[in-house]
């Protein structure tokens, strides 16, 4: 009998910390969930501004050329221009843009990784 109650008392906290578990999974998933939206966030806005700071360049080269023609000074300093601050601007919009399909590759992937098995593992101890 004193067995019994023993074995009673173990399942009964196993299933406590299994239903634990099981809340802590979905908790983790739904912070997961966030953090991969945030990361697709993030990842649009490099894109449109990688893409706006492209189209930017360009508009620019195309006045710069007109420009190059009537004076050569202002054609040494709009190359300067181009060379010192919109060529690193897109190089730093391409490395964002980069780092955030990094976050979402690495978020991605490991989005729910456990967390199935200790639903399952949960859903054994559950009480109906």
């Amino acid at each position: 009998m004193n067995m019994e109650i023993k074995l009673l008392s173990s399942a009964k906290e196993n299933i406590g910390k299994s239903r634990e578990l099981y809340f802590d999974g979905q908790d983790i998933n739904k912070e997961s969930e966030k953090l991969l939206t945030r990361s697709r966030n993030v990842l649009s806005t490099a894109t449109s501004h990688f893409r706006r700071l492209a189209d930017t360049l360009e508009a620019m080269e195309r006045k710069s050329e007109r420009l190059e023609g009537s004076d050569p000074a202002i054609a040494a300093d709009l190359e300067g221009y181009r060379l010192d601050f919109v060529v690193s601007c897109l190089a730093n919009a391409e490395r964002l843009e980069q780092s955030a399909e990094r976050l979402e590759a690495m978020i991605g992937e490991s989005m729910g990784v456990g967390a199935e098995e200790t639903l399952r593992a949960a859903r054994v101890y559950q009480v109906g």
